[in-house]
């Protein structure tokens, strides 16, 4: 596992592609965004199943398991994270280097990675794992320039926790 940094990408596969090696992950930047439309498929721009009911109360009709995440990780850095044979559809586990968060009392929603959780201020901070697949990357290199850049797009497949 890499040492230089809380993020960590583990195929779930026979495939290795998608790893770190260790000059491709010291700087590296992660969005956890809510899935829009992940909700039942047919939801509004917000991406979920909002109505109005006949008494003018917004309400929300999805169902709690279509709750998922995308994220999008940024590799900059000497070397590509490996790429060579990882395609679009390929599962990986993430343990990832944003943080949730949840009040103190409640509950994580997600598998949190050991020893990553603390207490401050009355809410837990945590660094979740994720089952995702990849749903695309973007690898760049300059031909003179000792730098690669990557930036690798996910969505988890289930809400796990």
């Amino acid at each position: 596992m890499a040492q230089w940094t809380k993020l960590v990408i583990i195929p779930i596969s026979p495939n290795t592609a998608f790893q770190l090696t260790e000059f491709s992950g010291r700087d590296i930047t992660q969005t956890l965004d809510p899935i829009v439309g992940a909700r039942a498929g047919r939801g509004d721009a917000y991406g979920s199943l909002i109505r109005m009911d006949g008494n003018g109360n917004l309400i929300n009709l999805a169902r709690p398991q279509f709750d998922l995440y995308q994220s999008v990780v940024s590799f900059e850095d000497v070397d590509p994270i490996a790429l060579d044979g990882g395609w679009i559809g390929q599962a990986v586990e993430v343990w990832c280097s944003k943080q949730l968060s949840y009040p103190v009392g409640g509950t994580a929603q997600r598998l949190a990675v050991s020893g990553s959780s603390y207490e401050n201020n009355g809410f837990i901070f945590y660094n979740p794992i994720l089952a995702m697949l990849v749903t695309g990357y973007i690898s760049a290199d300059k031909e003179r320039d000792p730098h690669s850049s990557t930036q690798l797009f996910l969505r988890e497949t289930n809400s796990g926790g």
